[in-house]
């Protein structure tokens, strides 16, 4: 009995390292941890996640700029956090190209609705354990608040 039950634990562990790519670290105590690799950056443990501050004042409400755009690579966004105050604040992020200000040129993708949250109370989407959306390849990150809201967080994201 012992034997075909270390038969199965064997074939089972080798049918899943044929059926799906896998990283496998050794440490010092001998135990070995395999994570299968993830398509998904936000969930993949070997990609290197990026963060930035998300610093809105209330005379900078309008269009800001929170991630530049990379040629070719788009912005995976994998959690994002902030606190809004002011008077009668929204918030929402978009994507598009930059020439002149923010977000200024083409066509500009809403990532995210409109949120109007009570002054003082926070705004969270995205644990970082998956991509809450990704934006087009060679386009940048912004914000637009309106009122005069004050947005103070910070956004986990990958470029690939």
């Amino acid at each position: 009995m012992k034997n075909v039950f270390s038969s199965v634990v064997v074939f089972s562990v080798i049918v899943m390292l044929l059926i799906s790519p896998v990283v496998a670290l050794a440490g010092a105590s001998d135990t070995v941890a395999i994570f299968a690799i993830s398509a998904d950056p936000c969930q993949n443990p070997s990609v290197a996640k990026s963060s930035a501050a998300v610093n809105v004042s209330t005379s900078g409400t309008g269009t800001n700029e929170i991630i530049v755009a990379t040629s070719a690579k788009s912005i995976y966004v994998c959690s994002f956090s902030a606190t809004v105050t002011g008077t009668n604040p929204t918030l929402k992020l978009i994507s598009n190209s930059t020439t002149t200000t923010a977000c200024d040129t083409g066509t500009v993708v809403n990532n995210t609705g409109s949120f109007a949250p009570l002054t003082g109370t926070s705004v969270r989407f995205g644990t970082g354990s998956g991509t809450v959306f990704k934006n087009a390849s060679g386009k940048a990150l912004c914000s637009v608040a309106t009122g005069t809201a004050s947005i103070q967080g910070i956004i986990t994201y990958v470029k690939q």
